[in-house]
């Protein structure tokens, strides 16, 4: 939904008005880019100078699946030794969170449900994943995992959004201001359900036969990303990785500066 920002008393009040968002006036626009959105993105992590000096955008959150778009794609991953980062993901991610980005993992982990391995074992894996990111100074703000097999029937399981219900309750997520990547359909239909602003599939894992199963087009040569026209629990945004997606995500924030401020915490539909 589209917003209006009005200045008053040095601050910028947030009005809902369904059409395009612009400032009163362009003394009003340059008041708010530098002396409001600056110290936003600064407090925010923010540390791309980039960002600092030509956006206003109010920082993203960023929901990312685990295996086959972090890290590489092994069934049943249970041991740490194992995992492996995809190329560039530690940068990428990292780029992320100097945009003032607040980084999510969200994770279906049924081999625990399976019995396949335990919830040591994941919490193992994930203390691994925690110390590579950590050599890329990244870290995630949180990580909710499902550990159910599909025949549980729970709510939690992507594309079940239970977990995106318990972020919100967590961290004051907003679906106006959050995007999911991944390399599966369930991911896109997680964030499909939860009505997240941008919904980016990876080619990495599994995403090139996600990519062939909803028809979509061939990323031109040359380029790392297509953008694309939404039709259901479909892509907006095509990626060959998470560098490609962190490149487009840095785009979008420096080209659409006038985005949504965050909403109050008592409008986001969840308790």
């Amino acid at each position: 939904m589209a917003k209006k920002y009005i200045i008053f008393q040095e601050k910028l009040l947030l009005t809902w008005t369904g059409k395009k968002p612009y400032f009163m006036n362009v003394c009003h626009l340059f008041f708010s880019k530098v002396c409001f959105f600056q110290k936003k993105m600064a407090e925010a992590g923010c540390t791309d100078p980039k960002i600092l000096q030509a956006t206003g955008q109010a920082m993203l959150d960023i929901l990312l699946d685990r295996d086959g778009t972090v890290i590489k794609e092994k069934d049943y991953l249970c041991r740490p030794e194992e995992l492996e980062l995809l190329p560039g993901a530690g940068q990428a991610l990292k780029s992320l969170q100097d945009m003032g980005c607040r980084l999510f993992l969200v994770t279906n982990q049924s081999g625990i449900g399976r019995g396949v391995f335990t919830l040591e074992d994941y919490h193992l894996v994930q203390a691994r994943l925690e110390n590579l990111l950590a050599e890329h100074g990244v870290f995630f703000q949180d990580e909710k995992f499902c550990p159910h097999p599909p025949s549980a029937g729970c709510t939690c399981r992507k594309p079940g959004t239970l977990m995106w219900q318990e972020l919100v309750r967590d961290h004051d997520l907003y679906p106006e201001t959050s995007l999911m990547i991944g390399d599966k359909p369930a991911d896109l239909e997680f964030g499909a359900g939860a009505g997240l602003r941008g919904l980016v599939l990876v080619l990495t894992g599994y995403g090139r036969r996600t990519a062939e199963r909803l028809g979509c087009p061939e990323i031109p040569d040359g380029s790392g990303f297509l953008e694309l026209n939404r039709t259901g629990a479909g892509p907006d945004l095509l990626a060959r990785d998470l560098p490609a997606a962190a490149a487009w995500i840095r785009n979008f924030l420096i080209q659409n500066f006038l985005g949504p401020e965050r909403p109050a915490r008592g409008n986001s539909g969840y308790k």
